[in-house]
């Protein structure tokens, strides 16, 4: 990027609570970068896994995936909120500070369940949905990721978010590349994402989050390929948290709204 150009904020952040983030960790910390672990409490039934977890908040933001892992969108309101709070009081006395982030298990989310997310005290909570980086935030408990490694992820999507980095340059050819990697090793596809944005010029201060499980690193080996990708979102933009996200965009925007008023 030149350096009358602005800011790619990439969040890059990481679910299900697996011994594999440790390794996440570890090659996290070699790039000096921070990512945000998203934990789904039920998994902590031993000091082993609550080891992993507070080795984590050393060095990394901690974030809320639910208890149990269920689709909040088909409990009663009721039980959305106990899985809600038992996460938010778990984390909280492991890691002995505020956890204000959450992630929507699959990505499931409705009005009801988003409500419930924010009087349980979260102030930011990240979706599956695919979009290209975001630059205004509309709500910051609805955030849209620019990449995640499920299998359903969506080619129309996809090929959205390759129209608007590339715009004249974007090519059906470089899609199809884009989604055999998707379908064969979706980390490997995330390098190739990357070095696509070294090109892109945002007309402001963006936001780009991007979803992996580690459990999946591992069975694909792609622990090299992760290093790679968090090499090249380092060489392309600045690595935050996703509170740390929270808060520069939110302050910007209300920046913004100041000066309007003026």
């Amino acid at each position: 990027m030149g350096a009358e150009l602005l800011t790619l904020y990439i969040v890059l952040t990481f679910d299900d609570l697996t011994p594999d983030m440790l390794t996440v960790s570890d090659i996290l910390k070699s790039a000096g970068a921070r990512g945000t672990f998203f934990i789904n409490t039920a998994a902590i039934t031993s000091e082993n896994e609550e080891g992993i977890v507070k080795e984590l908040a050393e060095s990394h933001e901690i974030g809320s995936h639910s208890h149990s892992h269920p689709d909040l969108t088909k409990l009663s309101t009721e039980m959305v909120y106990g899985e809600l709070e038992l996460s938010k009081q778990i984390l909280e006395r492991i890691v002995k500070r505020e956890v204000k982030s959450f992630a929507y298990p699959y990505g499931a989310h409705n009005n009801i369940v988003v409500e419930a997310v924010r009087k349980c005290g979260y102030t930011v909570a990240r979706t599956t949905i695919v979009e290209p980086p975001t630059t205004t935030v509309e709500d910051f408990l609805r955030l849209p990721v620019v990449f995640h490694d499920f299998l359903h992820l969506n080619k129309e999507a996809v090929e959205n978010l390759l129209k608007k980095l590339l715009k004249e340059r974007y090519t059906q050819t470089t899609l199809e590349h884009l989604w055999r990697q998707v379908a064969e090793n979706p980390v490997k596809a995330l390098n190739t994402l990357l070095e696509l944005f070294k090109d892109w010029e945002p007309e402001e201060d963006a936001l780009a989050i991007i979803l992996l499980h580690p459990w999946k690193v591992r069975e694909l080996n792609a622990w090299r390929e992760l290093e790679q990708a968090i090499t090249t979102a380092k060489a392309i933009g600045k690595i935050a948290t996703l509170e740390e996200a929270r808060k520069t965009f939110a302050a910007k925007q209300n920046n913004r709204k100041l000066e309007l008023r003026r």
